[in-house]
């Protein structure tokens, strides 16, 4: 379960930030994960919520958006893949939909903290 250390990470971010600013409360979090982070989003909020109890950010609310895996072709097409791909690897080369050309992923490895609401 690497959402744990990932959350630790996160909250690490969150802290620094509130310290810097002198925020005494964490309100919100949003974050935006890319689907082939292999996080899972409850997992990930479960851990955050465990990390926070006791904290500035106990009872903030966590918001996690999930980006999909997307192919871009060399003409500006961007297509979400969806759940077409069954076993994807970034070696793996699908033709764009609409003009049939190569495509290159962006496999959106990241987990972002977008938003962060605080006083």
């Amino acid at each position: 379960m690497h959402e744990y250390s990932i959350a630790w990470q996160i909250m690490k971010k969150v802290f620094e930030e509130c310290e810097f600013h002198g925020f005494k409360k964490v309100k919100k979090l949003n974050l935006r994960v890319g689907e082939m982070t292999m996080l899972d989003p409850e997992q990930l909020k479960f851990a955050l919520q465990s990390i926070s109890q006791g904290t500035i950010a106990e009872k903030m609310k966590i918001t996690i958006k999930v980006v999909p895996l997307r192919i871009k072709c060399g003409e500006g097409h961007e297509v979400p893949l969806g759940k077409m791909q069954p076993s994807l690897t970034s070696n793996t080369s699908i033709p764009c939909p609409i003009c049939g050309k190569p495509t290159k992923m962006s496999p959106l490895q990241e987990c972002v903290i977008e938003e962060m609401d605080a006083e």
